[in-house]
């Protein structure tokens, strides 16, 4: 039998939501934000945080509608002006915080300890700076995505889908 591609419409996938966050930490690029949307989408994240720059306007951008494939209808979200309220207010409902971002401190993702019976937030950081200095004092741990080039940082988005996909893996 040859092997065929499935369309939307052929395609029986589960639908479920993960205890799994996202906080979008100073996200600008519009790209990026609808790309949180899709991927939140296609892995189960329960909610998404939007914090810090100007979220409102890039909610009204039109091109967000277009770049998430309308999941922007799909997945929860909320709206945060201070991201280290923001990490507070997951850490009192008992949901551990992770920045995901390379300091002296964080550890391999692929190493880091998921438990089934626990949520997780993930803290992604601006496209120039990371993830802010506040978020990074106020996160339960910090975690990395080890890389072989030359370059040591990846594209928010690629960055975003590689650990929550590693989340999931490991407690589903």
């Amino acid at each position: 039998m040859a092997n065929v591609q499935l369309t939307h419409q052929n395609y029986k996938h589960i639908q479920k939501k993960f205890p799994i966050y996202l906080v979008l930490d100073n996200i600008s690029d519009i790209v990026n934000v609808g790309s949180a949307f899709r991927l939140s989408d296609a892995l189960g994240v329960s909610k998404i945080y939007i914090c810090g720059t100007k979220p409102i306007d890039i909610l009204k951008n039109k091109k967000l509608t277009r770049v998430s494939r309308n999941t922007i209808n799909y997945v929860d979200y909320e709206i945060h002006d201070d991201t280290k309220k923001c990490i507070r207010d997951l850490q009192l409902h008992n949901i551990t915080v992770l920045a995901l971002e390379l300091t002296n401190q964080s550890i391999p993702i692929q190493n880091y300890s998921f438990e089934q019976q626990k949520a997780y937030a993930f803290v992604v950081g601006n496209e120039q700076n990371g993830v802010s200095q506040a978020a990074l004092d106020t996160v339960d741990d910090t975690v990395h995505i080890d890389m072989f080039g030359n370059n040591s940082s990846m594209n928010v988005s690629v960055a975003t889908g590689i650990a929550i996909s590693q989340c999931v893996n490991k407690i589903r």
